[in-house]
Formats: C-alpha cells, structure tokens, sequence
C-alpha cells in the first residue's frame, strides 16, 4: 500500500539516487533506444492509418459497384414486366388452338368407332386362323418346337388386344365425356382467365409499386449497413492499432534486453571515462529529454483530440441509426398493413371467381356454332382491353423510372462530394504522418534486410530436409510399387480361378434349362385349351359391350343439345359482369398511380435527409477518433520504457523509469487513458517495494553466509530462506541475475556447501540436482523440502550404486525434467531396482503353488481360471528364462531379453497371446525413460490369465439374469497387496478388453491422486495399440475424467481430459461418480440406449465402490417446459407481493400438476429470499447471475429451485426452470449392466463384505500371493507382527482413560526410537495435536528438551492444510536417525536414535514411510503405534501397510483406551480384556457385525431403489410418449417422489396406473422385503397416490419407520433477553415459540425429544425421551424455559453434552442436534475453550446417522464460525444433514428455525428436492 509520492518511496532506499558515470552513461543509451522503438511504433501507426484509408477508398468504389448493380436489377424487372405481357398473348393463342383440337378430337372418336366394329371382325377372323393351325400343329410333328414358340406369343398378343379392346371401349366412352364437359370448361376459363390476367396486370402493377418502394428501403438500409461497417472498421481499427501497440512493445522489450546485455558486457570500459564525460553527458540527457517531452506532448495531444472527436462522432452516429431504424420498422409496418388490404382484395376477386367456376360447372359445352362465336367475340375484347391497359402502364412505367431516377442522381451527388471531402482530409492526415516517418525509414529497411537474410537461411534449412525427406517418400513409394506387382499377381491368379468356377456354373446351368424346357413345352400344351375356351367366350362379350355404346351415344347427343341452351344464357351474364369488373380496374389504377407518386416524393426527401444526417456523423466520428488517437501516442510514448522495465525484472531500470512518474497527479494530456497509466503506475510502484524487499532479503542471506556458519542447523536455516527468496523471486517476476550477476553461481554455492555437510556421500547428482533447481525458471511447487528430499534420495555411495545414480542423472540432465517430477521418478527408479534385484529368483512352480494354497475357499470357476491359467503358462514356459550369467544391466542382454519376451520359442504351446505383445511394449516404454529392463511378475502374469478366462467365459454366456446354478459369477475381484504391481495389471487387463474383446474399458479408481498418476504412467503403452473397427485398425483412445477446473488448468494435456465419460472413448479413467454421471447422461439423452452397456467392461482399483451400505439409490431430475412457463408466472406474482392463484394463466391452469408447482414455488420463493451472498450462493460474472457455493468454489452447472427463485427476485433470470424427479437410478444395478466387472484390491474386505458382494454382484474373489513368497534363495516376505514394548512387555494394551493411554504411548515409544522409527497414529487430528503436547512434555522429563520438538513430529491432516512444507519436512524425517547427544543428523554410529511421528487416519493409508537403514530392519523394522483399532478390515491392513514394506521387516504395538469402545462393548454386551491381539479380533469383529447391520439395513431400499429403476427404464426406453402426456407425467413424478416409502409390491401398483404400462410384464431382481420407511401423515394425504394404512389390498406393512431422537440446545444467556427481533418477542421468547411449533408439527408421537440450554452453566432440561407418552410434560417444560442473567456461554460445553446424549441413544432412526447460540463461547473449560472436545468427539467416527443444525446470531468472531463450520463439514462427511444458518440480523431467528422445521420435513420425505 503506497501512501507517499513515488519520489518519497524512491528516497527511503539509500544510496538510491548516487548514480555513477557508468550508471548514468547507460542510462542516456536506455532513454535513446526507448526513443528510438517508441519512434518505430508510432511510424508503424501511422501506416496502418493510411492503409485505412485506403480502405475506406475501396468501400466507397464498392458502393458505386453496389448502386450500379441496383440499376441492372431495375432494368431486368421491367423485362420480366414485358415478357409476361407477351406470355399472356401466347396464352390467348394457345386457347383458340385448343377449341381448334375439341373440333378434331370429336372427328377422331368418330373414326375410332367405326374401325372398332373392324376390329371385332378381324379379331373373329383371327381366331379361326389360330384354330388352323392347331390342327395344322397336330399334323406336323417335325416343326412341333417352333410352332409352339409362334403359337405362345400369338396366344399373348390375342390376350393383349383383348384386353387392349376393353380399355379402347372403356377409354373411348371416357374420353367423350371428359371432352364435353372439357369443352364446357374451357369456354368458362377462357373467360374467367381473361378476368384473371386483366387483374393480374393490376396486381403486377401494384407489386412493381411496391418493389419500387422496397428497393428504396433497402437502399435506405444498405446505407445504413454502409455507416454500420464504417463504425465497425473503425473500432477494428482500434483495436489493430492496440494489438500493434502491444506487439511493439515485446520488440522493444526484447531489443532493450539485447542492449542491457551489451551494456553489462561494456561497463568497466564505460566506467573508466565516467569521470571526464559526466557533465557533458548529463547536460545533454536534459536536452534530449526536454526535446523528447515536446515531441511525446505534441503526439500525445493530437492523438487525444482525434480519438475523442471519433469517438463523440460514434456516439450520435449511432443515435441517429437507432432512430433512423425506428423510423424504417413504421414504414414497414405501414407497407404492410397496405399489402394487407390489397391481398384482401385479390382474396375477394378469387372467391367471386370460386363463384363463377361452381356456376359454370353446372353446364356442358357441346354446340360447335356458338363456341366459334363466343371465341370471336372474346377475342376481339381481350384485344381491345389488352391495348388499353399496356398504354396506361407504360405511361404510368414511364413517369415513375424518370421520378425514381431523378432521385438516385440527386442521391449520389451528394454522396460523392461527402467522398471526395473525406478524402481531401484522410489526405492531408496522412501527409503529416508520411512527414513525420520521413526519417525512419532507413533503419527500417536495414532491419528488413537483416530480417530477410535470416528468412533466407532458414529457407535453405527446410530445402534440405525437404529433400531429405522426399529421398524416404521415393524409397516407400518403390516398396509400395513392388507390393502392388505381388498383389496384381495374386489378382490374375483369384480371376483365373474364378473363371473356371463361372465355367462349371454355366455348364451346370444348360442343363437345368432343357429340363425347364421340357416343363414349359407340357404346360403350354395345357394352356393351348384354355385360350380356345376364353377367346370364345371374349368374342360374346365384344357384342355386347358394342349395343351398350350405342346406347350411350345416342344419351350423349340429348346432353349435346341441353348445353347449347345453357351456354347462352352464361354468355348473357358473363358479359354483364365483365363490363363491372373493367370499371372498377380502372379506378383502382388511378389510385395506385396517386400514391406511387406520394411515395417517391417521400423517399426523395429522405434520402436527402439521411445524405445530411451521414456527413455529420463521418465528421464528428474523425473529430473523436483524432483526439483517441492523440492520446493514444502519448501513452505509447511514455508507458513503454515503464512496463518494460517490469517485464524485465531489472530493478534498477524500474527504479530509474518511476523516477520520471514522480508527481502525485497525471497530467491531462493522458484524457481518457489516464485510468489505465494510474493502474500501470500502482502496479509498478507495488512491485517495486516488493522487489526492494526480495532484493534486500537476497543480499543478507549471502553476506551471512560468506564465511558459513560452524552450525549445520544455521546453515540449513539460512539455505531454506535463500530457496525462499529464489522462489518469491520468481513470482513476482524479478530477475536476480540483473541485479546481482553472480546470484546465481552464489546460490549454488551455498547449496553446494550445505549439502556437502548435510548429506554422507556427497556425488556428481548433488549438484546436478541443486543447478537445475536453482536455474529452472518456475518451480511451482518445488520448495526447499523437496529439494532436501530428493538430495537425500541420491545420497549413495557412487561404486555401490552407480546403477542407481547413472540414471538418475540422466532424468535430472533431461531438459524436459522439472524438478518437481524428480521425487516420482527417483523413487520409481528404486522401485525398478529393487525387483530386478529379485528378478532371477522367481520360480513359476512356487508361484502356481502359493496361488494352489488357497483352492479350498475359492469358488470352483475361480479354480478352473486358475488351472487354465497354469496351463497357458505352465512352468519352463516362463516369458523368459533368467539365468545367473545373464546381466540384466547389459543393453545387449536386455535387447536380447527384450525379444524373448515379444516372441515366443519355436515348438512350444504359447499361451500368453496379446499379454507377449503388451509386456514388451511397456518393457520398451521404460527402456526409453529409464534405461532399465521391467519385467512382470509371475504373479501378474497368472492373475491376468485368470481375468482372461473370466472374461472368455462371460462372453460364452446369456448377459441377462443373476449369477446362479449353471453360471458362473458375474464379477471376478482379486486381493492384490501394496507394491505388487497392482497398477500395471490394471492397464495390461485394459488393453486386452479393447483389442482382443472387442469392447470398451471403464477403469475406476476412487482418489484422483493416483488415477492421474496411474494414467499418464500408462499413457504411452495404450497409444502403442490399436482397436479392429469394419474398416481397418485404428488407435486406441484413451480419456482421463477430472474435474472441470483441472480442465481449465490443463493446458496441452486436454485432449485427452473430459467431465464426463466419453461414450467412443476405449479406455476410460474415471471416478466412481463419472460412472454414475455416464448412466445419468444416457438417462437424460434422446436415445436412451440402456443396452450400450453389454459392449463394455468396469475395471475397479479398489472395490470401496461396490460395497454401498448407505443409499443405494439416486433420483434424476428432468426439466417441463410447461411447468417452467407456469412457474415464472408464479414467480412474477410472488415478486409482486400476490397470492399465485390471483394470476389468470395461474387460475385457469388445467395442468394436474398445477396446484404442486403454486406449493412448492411458494416454498422455495421464501428460501430463496434467506440465501446467504457469498456462504450459499456467489454471483459468476461467466453466466451473468447467481450460482451455489460449494467447499468454496462457485458451480455453475448446480441447480436448485431456490436458487432459480432468487436470481429471479434479483432481476438475473426472467423465467424458472422447473425440473422434476422422473427416473431412479439403483447404483448397484448400474455396476451391474456391465459385461462384466473385475476387480483389484489391497483387501477384499471382511466376511459380511464379501457376502454383498457375492449376492448383489455374484462376485468371486482369489488372493493374489506376494512377489516375494514366490522367489527362491534369500528373498523373504515380510509381515507386520506384533511385539511387546513398554514397561509391561505387551502387544496390545487397554487403558481405561485417555491421559492413561498417552501415558502408556510415552512408555512405548521412548522406549523404542532407541532402536527404530516410530510411527503414531491417533485416532483424530485433535487427538493427535494433545498427543504431540503431551510427548514433548514426556521428553522434557527425560532430558530431551533441547530437542524435543526435532523428536517428537506431528503429520497430522492439520498441519498438512496450514504448513504443506512443514508437512513434507516431517514426514522426510520421519525415519531418519538423530545423534543422541547434540541433536544433530547423523549418517550412522552407535549413537542413533530416531524420531517419533505422529499422524491421523489419513496418514495411516497411502503415505509411504521409506526405511534405508539396515540396523533398523536388524532391530524388527519401523514400529506402527496404533491409538485405535478401526471397525473395517479393509482400514486395518491398510494400517499395517505403512510398515514391513517390500522386503523389509515391520512391527506394531497397539495402545488402546477402552473410552473409544464403550458403545460397542454395551451394543454386544462384549469386552476388550486387559489386551491381546485378540483384543484386535474381537474389535474386527464388532466391525463385520456393524456392517451387517448397515447393509441389512437398506436392503429394503436397495430392492426397492432396483425396481424402481427396473421399471423407469422401461418407460424411457420403450414408452417415450408417456414423458408427453400431463396427466401420465405426473404419476410418474409420484412415484420417484415418494418410492421411499412404498414396497416392491406397492412400485407396481403405482406404475400400473400409468396407461399402457404393465409392471408385471417387466422382469425384475428385486425381492420385496416391505417399505424402506413409513411416510408420514401429512404426505399421505395431500400425494397424488394414497395408500392404505396396512398397505395394498389390508396388507400389514412389514417394515416400519425406526423413531428419530432430535436435542434442542438453546442460548439461556442474558443477551437473549434483547427485543431486537422486530416482534414484541425477545430473542429467547422467539426461540421457545418456534421449537414449540416445531414439536407439535414435524416431531412424531414416537420419536424421542431432549432439550438442553446452556448460559454460565449447562443445564439438562430433560433428557431424550419419548414424546407420545410425555407430551404434557415435554410441553410443560419448554413452556417453562427461562433466561440465566449470571453472565457467560458455554456453548462448546453444551454441544459435548448434547453429543454425549445422542451417542446413547439409537441411530437407526436418525440422531438430530439443533443448536442456537447469539454469541462467542466464553465460559466452556479450558480444554474445550476451541470446541476441541467437540471436534475430538465428531472426528473419532463413533456416530452414524448423525444430523446437525447450527444458528448463530449475531456478528461471531471468524475463528468461531470456522469451528462451527467444520463440524457442519464433519457431519456431511460421515453421510449426515450439516448445515450451518449464520444469522446476522436477529429479526431472522424465526426463520431459521422455518429452516430447521423443512429440514425436519424433508427427512420425513414430506418435501421435495427437485
């Protein structure tokens, strides 16, 4: 914070302003070359200005091009007006032709009747022919073939004509009917088509009128878009000219660095005629400085005048385009509403016409005289009316094209002098700027030269390896050519072949075609007879279908004379009407002609107006863009030396450049930029005080450290702030180097010296390691810690682990190496070693052994995989064969290993398949990093074999139904233990689902930690391979899931990153919540294809996932546009302060679900209004309005129909976006629709686990055998056994109280870091915390004071979150020795002792304690304290976990407190006895127990959550159409609402309500166990759906809600006693009132009620007891609370009260604590006076179902609500209700506890959560 001017600032440095010749001197060179680039800058604005120009030039040609196209589209309008005039005369023509073809049409039928009786007699004729020569045929046997083939086609030409007779007759008959009344017609079209054309005439005329006046408006419009694209071009311009400005800038920039570097390399030649040209030098730095400011002046005030005049100029510009397009829209509106009356008038001429037409049709035309007159007379009028109407629209043509015309030239006369004067200004502009550049232009075209010589080089460059390259496609394109002579070849080869095949066929063919003939020659003989019969039965037909036409005839002669009367009296009115319709034509064009004139004076008047309006703006807009432009030079000038000077990180410049911005105020001449120079200049003088700082901080480490400390904790101390400081350095972009040169070489330096003394063996690797730390230039993470890490990772001696160092050397040489990979990759590295160390001892035999151990317990399809397994790698058909000569370090021995493993030997049985080929790849991936052979396990090997032959097995089996007799399970899981290479069985088993399976692969595994890590590790294996598609091969694609801010961050990795599952993506690394998203996804979509599941396989890391023993089920929501649209309507009312149902579209609404939406927005509308800004909710400036809150960051895709509510009260939304609970997903149950599942885990869990699994997946299990117990010779496996320490010598202790078992710990542990590490895990972080207290006082007694804080080290989760370093520190130093006597490290000696660490549960899984030191494993291995035990199997061996690691040894001792287990020992009446492991056993044993009952427990809601989902995809997959209908939608809605509290039985009967849905119809796994819950009465009665008390059909319900126990704890302190509620209520008053409400409304008669109140002491108002049989009583007692006015609140004591209540009582229905405070505690114990009893109680994991609600009121301290925050995070995180209600105002206590009572009803089901 800057609170003087920044020459004050500049003068409290010392020495700041003493500058030397030297400095001076390069300073002035500083200033020219500033000058110089500012100069460079400014010219090339100024080019960029007149190719502006140039533009605008090009759009006014453009223009004329525009104008002269209009013209030509006049002109070709009046062609078309003139082509159709003719079109209409050839009409005329066409219809005297067509009477002229009736006539002959007539004579025509005459003729084809008479020649039809010819016919019949030919046809009569023809028969006796064909008789002849049957018999004829019956004589002549030797022609017999060819007369049947004449005989045949004479029988189907006599059926043709037959049938071609009765058509000619129909046709005939038809033809003279259609050609009367065609006749008919024809007259009256003639006629009514004269009418028509004369009104189209009109019509055109009026349509050319109205395309007269369109064209002028968009004419108006095309200049308005001209003026649009001018103001657009401008602004562009703008911001061309900024990114210009920009770009100058980093060339100025990179050109001052080249000049500082210069001036460094010259400044102690400089510095020798410092002396003798200082006077001068600085005499002339005036000058030019002084000359400088008049010319950046100048610049800056021409620019500043020019940008303001453009930009006042766009202003009014656009005001008057906003009003000359309001005026357009009424032209328009006016336009139309005329179109509209002129098309209500064609509609009426058409339906007098319609009339005419259904007159005329009544009669029929048959008179020849009459037609020929009626034509003659209606020519000659068609021609006489055609005459006159041409006349009178050329005329009228005429006079319009001369007004139009006229117009268009006035127009574009004063648009081309409004040019030409712009361009006599851009000109004049543009010579001051060519006058201005004049004498730059030299330096530029050197540095062009110079440029294009570079250019030049690097061209050659690319020749050359164009060339190279195209000599490589010549020698591919030569392969290619002879590949395809081979495959030509092959080509003759196939065609031959096929032609000897086609051969064959034909043959084969010719003899199946004589048999066919002699069919054919049987058969026709058959059809000869039957033709005889029906050609004389078609001969009798003819006869008399020919007296029928006679018949017809003579009819149609009677029609012929009754039309000739007709047809006269139609000419009579015709004649009438047509001389009505002419005078009304006429008059209708001399009004069309008035207003056509009207509105071309309009438009002539306007385009005048718009001329004038247009010059204006382009003045005004040159005026403001000037004055920017001005301004704009200024800035340009003097900014740049300034920003440059920050992005340089060179102090001193910085310093000198703030020296020129001394004044506090900034001059006018900045105008409208002087807000961004002010934050330039803030920004600059704050970095400067944090530069001073860094710098100051520098100098004194190094000057403490000249001669180096004796001490190696000082010297360490100082290391960490010189790392420090580097680091700070680099954040605030400061450049050391320029400050002091040698920072650098300094820093390593010191290092260098401190690791020499800290470390044992100090190598080549060290330094390594320090200069790329200290020169890399972000390090990001990478701190002093890290660097102490890795440093001691490498501290080896050089002969014993060259290997070692060799290649970690060449990870740290790597340039692509950041340091903060260095951790990951040197303990890699190790890893790697080490099993190569034991490579040469694995025996296959033994393997398949340890594997053969367990076959008594396994399931007997897992014992069949096994067997296959040992049969596809039977021993001595080993990958490779190891022997003891074969050095693995040897590149040619591991080239040669390398090929055994990708090809197998010759004559043996290879069994491993695809597995060969995914072993070398990832053998040679880890070549190429490391340098090192990794080979596989046998026990990785025989476990993928297995997974094989599972998965082979799944798919030779149906996909439906459960695991039962006859098949086998459905899911495979396998026991792997930590460090046995769990990761890369993972990935191998990925691979081969995709390629050899065919289908895609969803890896789980649940910490994103590891999930990145295991998918970047194997990223390059996956891309090795490729998947078969119809078309060919391609390669695999491979998707990490992370959270979309990892996203954002990711940068070039992000194509590969997704949000969600990607459906085409092969391998997929998830989360277990993406699966559950990717079903969600599918729900939600259009297609809706729930069967893509069957071509996929879940690949789980650990199986936590599948284990779900608390809700099993989740409700997706859907959005109703209807119900959106009838819920704004509800909001708008709301907003308005009216009841919803006083809106009409509200009142009036039909929809079933209407009364719901008035309820639940009424509802929300008023928690919406309580929504806290910045705890609940955050405005996101990305999406314009409110978004929830959640662990600190704003989601934006979260949606809640409170919040949709309150962005609507606030004005960010203008309608709600109401969604509905429609589809239940089962979790299970989507676990399930996989192909397949398999599974890896450290520990498959315990035996009540297991029997889930079995029965909800059908899973079977199979351990796999650690690495070492499968090696020969001295490898040995280790595991963590129990050892007795202390002053007891016992393995398990018991303590009755807390202070007794950290009593007891003290005793252990002391007594053990004599000889080996200890690791301490507590039960919780405030555990651990006392714990640490309490160790330090221990070693205080027993003389370690001096270094009982080195000792004794905490890894606590706490420390982890405020101190990451620290963290890292002590968890280095965990396992490091310390010197007995002064404290200090040491290497080794008989003096060691070692630390003691203390860490919670999260330190007891995951975290690697690494042990070197071989004295440690000689005395049993790091020692594991456990404080608890805890209930899961799983948790348990993880614990152990952190000792006897690879093949080290490992020892526990637990030291337990009896406290921890009290409600477990009184729930099954057991006992922990004085300590033993079976102590531990019987602890375990609770556990499984426990789980039982948890999964017991919602089994009814799993079966029920299963049907649900059953039955919600079989209306979304194959009845869509329900989602349509309202009323079905709606039951639908019922049924997720409410499903909770309804059986299986009960799911049926609602979804059969729903039309066309038969529940029993779908197939179902669920078992009907009851309701999960019993819903209560309110819901009951007000739901859609109402069941009966006993249940469907009287049943009795089998399962029943379990009662909840809910504790009040109320504030009785004497500030409760304030009236500042805003009600005649006291804040105590207010409180008793609304949890009497409470436990009357949403309290039930069984649930169990406590109240307690708390003021200077904590009072038990009653304990929790039953409210139905002591309802007066609980009544009583609330009603009679009252205050304590003693002082004091101790709340943190109540709640430890309250806490300790709940914990006796019964969780299965729900424990509630609700808890009012309106102040900081004061009061509570010492040991609570943080709530650490508080935190300690929630943390150590004794509660289930435990539920809080929190109110403060009042302004609490921060550290206060934090605490009470992070108890609300504890409950929510056990799978409780949490939720803190911080009430500022204390007129809002009545509504938090409205708060509290929805939560209560929400629980109960009886509010919905959309």
């Amino acid at each position: 914070r800057i609170s003087s001017s920044p020459l004050s600032l500049i003068s409290q440095c010392p020495g700041s302003w003493q500058h030397s010749p030297a400095m001076d001197n390069s300073r002035n060179g500083r200033r020219k070359d500033a000058t110089a680039e500012v100069l460079d800058m400014l010219k090339e604005n100024m080019r960029q200005m007149e190719e502006m120009e140039e533009e605008k030039l090009r759009m006014q040609l453009e223009h004329e091009e525009e104008k002269g196209r209009l013209e030509e589209r006049m002109e070709e309008l009046v062609d078309q007006f003139l082509e159709q005039k003719r079109e209409l005369e050839l009409k005329l023509e066409t219809g005297k032709e067509d009477l002229d073809r009736l006539e002959k049409d007539k004579r025509q039928a005459k003729q084809e009747m008479a020649q039809m009786s010819k016919e019949k007699q030919d046809m009569a004729q023809r028969a006796e022919e064909v008789r002849a020569e049957l018999a004829r045929m019956s004589q002549e046997k030797a022609e017999q073939e060819k007369q049947l083939q004449d005989f045949r086609a004479e029988c189907e030409q006599l059926a043709r004509d037959r049938e071609e007779t009765q058509r000619s007759i129909v046709q005939l008959k038809a033809e003279a009917e259609a050609k009367f009344e065609q006749q008919q017609r024809a007259l009256f079209q003639e006629t009514a088509s004269f009418r028509a054309k004369c009104e189209e005439m009109e019509r055109d005329h009026e349509a050319e009128l109205a395309s007269k006046a369109r064209e002028i408006a968009a004419e108006r419009e095309r200049l308005a878009a001209e003026k649009q694209e001018l103001e657009m071009r401008m602004v562009d311009f703008r911001a061309e000219c900024e990114r210009r400005m920009q770009e100058d800038e980093q060339e100025m920039k990179r050109n001052m660095e080249g000049h500082r570097q210069q001036t460094e390399r010259n400044m102690e030649e400089i510095a020798m005629q410092a002396d003798m040209q200082r006077e001068q030098l600085e005499q002339r730095m005036i000058e030019e400085k002084e000359q400088a400011e008049i010319e950046m002046q100048v610049l800056r005030e021409t620019c500043e005048r020019q940008m303001a005049m453009e930009k006042e100029d766009m202003a009014k510009g656009m005001e008057r385009v906003q009003a000359e397009h309001r005026r357009l829209e009424a032209e328009k509106s006016d336009m139309l509403s005329q179109m509209e009356q002129t098309r209500a008038e064609c509609d009426r001429v058409a339906r007098e016409r319609a009339e005419m037409e259904r007159t005329a049709a009544d009669f029929k035309v048959e008179c020849e005289l009459q037609m020929q007159e009626k034509e003659r007379e209606i020519t000659a009028m068609t021609r006489r009316i055609q005459a006159e109407a041409e006349s009178t629209i050329e005329k009228e043509k005429h006079e319009a094209e001369q007004r139009l015309a006229e117009a268009r030239r006035q127009s574009d006369l004063d648009m081309q002098k409004e040019f030409e004067r712009m361009q006599q200004e851009h000109a004049r502009f543009r010579d001051e700027c060519e006058r201005q550049m004049a004498d730059e232009k030299s330096q530029m075209e050197q540095r062009t030269a110079g440029f294009y010589e570079e250019c030049s080089k690097k061209v050659e460059t690319n020749e050359k390896l164009l060339k190279e390259k195209t000599g490589k496609f010549n020698e591919e394109r030569d392969k290619m050519a002879k590949e395809k002579a081979e495959l030509s070849s092959k080509i003759e080869a196939f065609r031959k072949e096929c032609q000897s095949q086609m051969q064959a066929e034909e043959t084969a063919m010719k003899e199946s075609m004589m048999v066919m003939q002699r069919d054919f020659e049987k058969k026709t003989a058959i059809q000869k007879k039957q033709m005889e019969k029906k050609l004389a039965e078609a001969a009798d037909q003819m006869a008399q279908k020919a007296t029928e036409f006679d018949v017809e005839r003579q009819h149609l002669a009677e029609e012929r004379v009754k039309m000739t009367r007709q047809m006269e009296d139609f000419k009579v009115k015709q004649d009438q009407e047509f001389k009505s319709q002419q005078a009304e034509a006429r008059k209708k064009m001399a009004q069309l002609r008035d207003e056509c004139q009207r509105q071309v004076a309009e438009e002539n008047a306007a385009a005048e107006q718009r001329v004038r309006e247009m010059r204006e703006k382009t003045e005004a807009q040159l005026r403001m863009e000037q004055e920017i432009t001005e301004h704009v030079k200024i800035v340009l000038r003097e900014l740049p030396p300034l920003q440059t000077a920050m992005e340089l990180g060179d102090l001193a410049l910085l310093e000198d450049e703030l020296w020129k911005w001394r004044g506090e105020e900034l001059p006018e001449r900045f105008g409208d930029c002087k807000g961004v120079v002010a934050a330039i200049l803030k920004l600059a003088k704050e970095r400067l005080l944090t530069w001073r700082g860094v710098d100051h901080t520098w100098k004194d480490i190094l000057r403490e450290v000249e001669t180096l400390p004796g001490s190696n904790a000082v010297l360490t101390q100082q290391c960490q702030r010189l790392f420090r400081t580097l680091k700070e350095a680099q954040l605030t972009r400061m450049d050391l180097k320029r400050s002091d040169p040698q920072a650098v070489d300094k820093a390593c330096q010191v290092l260098i010296a401190w690791q020499a003394r800290a470390m044992t063996n100090s190598n080549r690797v060290h330094e390594l390691i320090i200069r790329k730390a200290v020169t890399w230039p972000n390090l990001g993470t990478f701190d002093f810690t890290d660097l102490d890490i890795c440093l001691r990772l490498v501290d080896r001696r050089q002969g014993d682990s060259e290997v070692f160092l060799s290649r970690i050397q060449n990870l740290v040489e790597d340039e692509d190496t950041a340091p903060k990979d260095f951790r990951a990759l040197f303990s890699h590295v190790e890893t790697m070693l080490f099993f190569l160390k034991y490579a040469k001892m694995e025996d296959l035999q033994k393997t398949h052994l340890e594997f053969g151990k367990q076959f008594n317990r396994l399931d007997r399809t897992v014992i069949r995989f096994l067997q296959a397994a040992e049969q596809d790698y039977p021993p001595g058909g080993e990958l490779v064969h190891l022997s003891d000569d074969r050095n693995l370090l040897n590149p040619a021995i591991v080239n040669i290993v390398m090929q055994e493993i990708r090809n197998p030997k010759a004559g043996r049985r290879d069994g491993l398949g695809i597995f060969r080929e995914i072993f070398y790849q990832w053998a040679l991936s880890m070549q190429k990093k490391f340098n090192l052979l990794v080979l596989p396990h046998h026990t990785q090997v025989i476990c993928l074999l297995a997974f094989k032959h599972f998965l082979d097995a799944m798919g030779q089996q149906p996909q439906n139904g459960a695991a039962g007799a006859g098949r086998i399970a459905r899911t495979l899981i396998a026991q792997v233990g930590t460090g046995e290479g769990k990761s890369m069985i993972v990935a191998a088993l990925a691979i081969y689902i995709v390629v050899a399976l065919g289908k895609k692969a969803h890896v789980v595994v649940d910490d994103e930690t590891l999930l990145e890590r295991d998918f970047w590790t194997f990223k390059p294996l996956f891309d090795t391979f490729q998947a078969q598609t119809k078309t060919g091969k391609r390669k695999l694609t491979t998707i990490l899931c992370v959270s979309e801010e990892r996203m954002a961050a990711a940068g070039s990795k992000s194509s590969c990153l997704a949000a969600r599952v990607d459906t085409e993506a092969d391998i997929c690394y998830c989360e277990a919540k993406h699966v559950q998203s990717f079903y969600a996804s599918i729900a939600r979509s259009e297609k809706r294809d729930f069967d893509g599941y069957r071509n996929r396989v879940l690949v789980l890391d650990e199986v936590d996932a599948l284990v779900i023993d608390e809700e099993p089920n989740e409700a997706f929501v859907y959005p109703n546009e209807e119900l959106c649209s009838l819920a704004t309507h509800v909001a708008e009312a709301l907003k308005q302060k009216l009841p919803p149902h006083a809106v009409e579209v509200v009142r009036s609404s039909q929809h079933p679900a209407a009364n719901r939406v008035v309820s639940i927005m009424t509802s929300e509308w008023d928690k919406a209004s309580k929504l806290v800004l910045g705890e609940e909710i955050v405005f996101s400036k990305d999406i314009g309005k409110y978004c929830s809150l959640k662990s600190g960051r704003a989601n934006t895709r979260a949606w809640s129909l409170a919040l949709e509510c309150r962005n609507f009260q606030d004005g960010f939304s203008r309608e709600i976006l109401f969604q509905e609970r429609l589809f239940v997903m089962s979790r299970p149950r989507v676990f399930r629709k996989y192909f397949a599942i398999v599974g890896l885990s450290g520990s498959i869990g315990s035996n009540p686990e297991k029997k889930f699994l079995q029965e909800t997946y059908g899973a079977a299990f199979f351990e796999v055998p650690p690495f070492l117990k499968t090696c020969r010779g001295e490898a040995v496996f280790h595991e963590a056994c129990p050892t007795p320490f202390g002053t007891a010598k016992k393995e398990v202790y018991v303590e009755a109280s807390v202070q007794d078992q950290m009593q007891r710990i003290a005793d252990v542990v002391f007594e053990a870091r004599d000889r080996v590490p200890v690791l301490i895990i507590g039960k919780d972080r405030a555990f651990c915390e006392q714990l640490v207290e309490f160790l330090h006082l221990a070693a205080r007694t027993q003389g370690l004071g001096r270094i009982a804080s080195d000792i004794i080290r905490s890894l606590s989760r706490t420390l982890y979150e405020t101190d990451p370093e620290q963290f890292k520190e002590n968890l280095n130093r965990a396992t490091m020795p310390v010197g007995g006597a002064c404290g200090q490290e040491d290497g080794g000696g008989q003096g060691k002792s070692w630390r003691i660490t203390v860490t919670d549960p999260r330190g007891g899984r995951g975290t690697d304690y690494r042990v070197d030191d071989p004295d440690v494993d000689t005395c049993g291995g790091l020692l594991l304290v456990p404080t608890v035990v805890p209930p899961s199997q799983r948790d348990w061996i993880q614990f152990l976990g952190r000792t006897a690691r690879q093949d080290r040894r490992g020892q526990f001792c637990a030291v337990l407190c009896s406290a921890d287990y009290q409600a477990s020992m009184s729930k099954y009446s057991g006992s922990l006895g004085t300590g033993s492991m079976k102590t531990i056993e019987e602890i375990l044993r609770w556990g499984d127990q426990d789980a039982v009952a948890r999964v017991q427990a919602c089994a009814s809601l799993y079966n029920n959550g299963l049907r649900m989902n059953e039955l919600c995809e079989e209306v979304f997959g194959k009845m869509p159409d329900v989602l349509r209908e309202p009323s079905s939608r709606e039951l639908l809605v019922d049924c997720c609402q409410r499903h909770r509290w309804m059986s299986v039985k009960e799911v049926d009967q609602a979804f059969a309500r729903i039309p066309r849905l038969n529940p029993a119809a779908v197939p179902t796994e669920a078992r009907d166990l009851g309701r999960p819950a019993e819903p209560p009465v309110s819901t009951q009665a007000g739901s859609i759906y109402t069941m009966p008390a006993g249940g469907p059909g009287g049943e009795a319900v089998r399962g029943s809600e379990p009662p909840r126990t809910v504790i009040f704890c109320l504030d009785s302190s004497a500030s409760m006693m304030s009236r500042d509620t805003k009600t005649p209520y006291t804040r105590f008053e207010i409180c008793v009132k609304s949890i009497r409400q409470i436990l009357q409304n949403q309290v039930r008669d069984i649930d169990r009620v406590g109240v307690m109140t708390f003021g200077s002491t904590v009072t038990e108002i009653f304990p929790p007891m039953q409210k139905g049989p002591h309802r007066q009583q609980i009544e009583a007692s609330v009603a009679g609370l009252r205050l304590d006015n003693r002082g004091g609140t101790c709340f943190y004591d109540a709640v430890v009260k309250c806490l300790r209540l709940l914990g006796q009582t019964d969780a299965s229905g729900g424990r509630w604590l609700i808890c009012l405070t309106d102040g900081d505690d004061l009061g509570s114990t010492r040991s609570n006076d943080r709530g650490q009893q508080v935190t300690s109680t929630l943390q150590a994991g004794g509660f289930t179902n435990l539920n809080m609600v929190m109110i403060t009121v009042g302004a609490l301290q921060v550290q206060n609500l934090q605490i009470i925050g992070s108890w609300v995070e504890r409950v929510k995180a056990i799978g409780g209700t949490g939720q803190l209600l911080a009430e500022k105002d204390a007129g809002r206590i009545e509504m938090a506890f409205q708060v509290v009572a929805q939560i209560l009803a929400a629980e109960l089901g009886g509010a919905m959560e959309c």
